[in-house]
């Protein structure tokens, strides 16, 4: 297989999010202009604790999606994800969360990184002590109270992807997909809990398998009761396959190949 090259599928996820492993002490928009609800561009934010830069240096603004976590039982991987709010703070801890054993606070041992998504840029207009202010260039969202800011970085990804092998990672499980809570298919993009720290690089694919049902026997079993107690587990169906085009400490972005079925 040749080259792949950047199209419309991967490059607003390139450009609009990324996945870091300390969102609680970036800095954060504190206040927008005229004591505004939400910002523009043409407005004026502040900003607290931005350091390391000076004025008419660009920053990049973004909101906080998600936490990610995975922890392992046994041989299997576990993952959860948390909403977060302005803040990026989890907004409560959900009863699946709690069921599934895995706990998506940053201070705990299973959290792998917080999901943040571009809301806009800016260039910085003036430093006074802590705050800095910030002249909104462009604003994709809105921007509010609790985004956050960092100066802006290189591109950070390849403009051309050279499908590879990759590693066995034993059983790992889809996080999230790209525009919907439960189903992608092709040309739809995941998030997986691991990263470069774990040898995963950009290019390398993998399949995707649908785990077997548990079915009870119904034909052995005369009783309802009985086949409940004698169930099978069906062989795994692979569905697909995916490409990594951007990886983080311990999550990647992949994209679902044409012809999947439903992921």
């Amino acid at each position: 297989v040749g080259a792949i090259g950047i199209d419309d599928y991967i490059k607003p996820f390139l450009r609009d999010l990324r996945v870091v492993n300390t969102v609680t002490s970036m800095p954060h928009v504190l206040g927008v202009q005229n004591g505004a609800l939400y910002g523009k561009a043409g407005e004026l934010i502040y900003v607290r604790g931005l350091t390391g830069v000076a004025v008419g240096d660009e920053v990049e603004i973004f909101e906080p999606t998600f936490n990610f976590a995975r922890n392992f039982h046994g041989t299997n991987i576990r993952t959860d994800r948390a909403d977060l709010d302005f803040s990026g703070r989890r907004f409560h801890l959900d009863s699946n969360t709690f069921w599934n054993g895995v706990f998506t606070s940053t201070s705990s041992s299973d959290y792998i990184g917080t999901e943040l998504r571009r809301v806009g840029g800016g260039k910085v207009q003036s430093l006074k002590g802590s705050v800095t202010t910030v002249a909104v260039t462009e604003a994709d969202y809105e921007i509010s109270k609790g985004n956050r800011v960092a100066p802006k970085a290189e591109s950070g990804y390849d403009p051309y992807y050279f499908p590879t092998a990759g590693a066995d990672l034993g059983s790992v499980r889809v996080m999230a997909v790209s525009n919907t809570y439960s189903v992608g298919g092709g040309r739809d993009i995941i998030a997986i809990p691991v990263g470069s720290k774990q040898g995963v690089k950009n290019g390398n694919t993998f399949s995707i398998w649908r785990p077997g049902d548990d079915v009870p026997d119904d034909v052995r079993n005369r009783l309802a009761m009985s086949a409940q107690l004698d169930q099978v587990r069906m062989p795994n169906e692979k569905v697909g396959s995916v490409m990594v085009f951007r990886t983080f400490d311990n999550v990647s972005y992949a994209l679902i190949m044409g012809n999947a079925k439903p992921v």
